[in-house]
């Protein structure tokens, strides 16, 4: 769930076109790095779609995986990584789309990069489940192995898109959810495509670092 529109200063699984591009001449692509130094402010506060996909995560997880941990964030500082996961169990990650039911829902290249991403933050976050990892092997100073990696679409009726809840009925996913509507698909890691993304995310931190010196 969205909760601050602030990008600057660091990269989120979200930015994964642009962490992945294969040209960083365009216009879109500078455009997104004064963002990221914080030269220009990210004007973008969500629309009808993106406010109607917060209102229904936490909903939808809690319906799919009842004990569910929502809006983990995981901070990869030498890599300036950020990323949010809308919910997660102790070995799988679950991102949530909401799309027009009218409409097929693809998991586009975004999605699919955004996963990879999610994935490789989760493989490089330190071991926060001990006190004390001095010592441990490396095995235990990460998060267990990730066992599958879930992106729940749940598709909206145009009138879905304008109902009201209360803000508890959206934080504590209490909303009412038809699970038939739920289209479940496996992003399987690819360490070619994460090992690509670790390359440009290193690259685009030192570039950011000596941007704000």
């Amino acid at each position: 769930m969205i909760h601050d529109y602030d990008r600057s200063h660091w990269f989120g699984a979200s930015d994964s076109k642009y962490i992945m591009a294969s040209s960083q001449g365009s216009k879109s692509w500078n455009d997104w790095w004064k963002i990221k130094c914080g030269i220009e402010k990210n004007l973008f506060m969500g629309n009808l779609y993106t406010k109607a996909g917060n209102t229904f995560e936490h909903s939808i997880l809690k319906s799919y995986v009842p004990h569910v941990v929502v809006d983990r964030q995981i901070i990869i500082p030498h890599l300036r990584l950020r990323v949010n996961l809308d919910g997660n169990t102790e070995d799988t990650i679950y991102e949530v789309k909401t799309y027009q039911i009218d409409k097929k829902f693809e998991v586009t290249d975004g999605y699919y990069y955004q996963a990879q991403i999610q994935q490789l933050a989760w493989k490089l976050e330190p071991c926060i489940r001990f006190t004390d990892c001095e010592g441990c092997p490396d095995l235990y100073g990460k998060n267990p192995p990730l066992k599958s990696h879930v992106i729940l679409a749940y598709g909206l009726y145009p009138d879905e898109y304008y109902a009201e809840y209360t803000d508890e009925q959206i934080e504590e996913g209490l909303i009412p959810i038809d699970k038939s509507r739920i289209l479940t698909f496996r992003i399987k890691p690819s360490r070619g495509t994460q090992r690509r993304a670790r390359k440009n995310l290193k690259k685009l931190a030192e570039r950011l670092r000596e941007e704000e010196a």
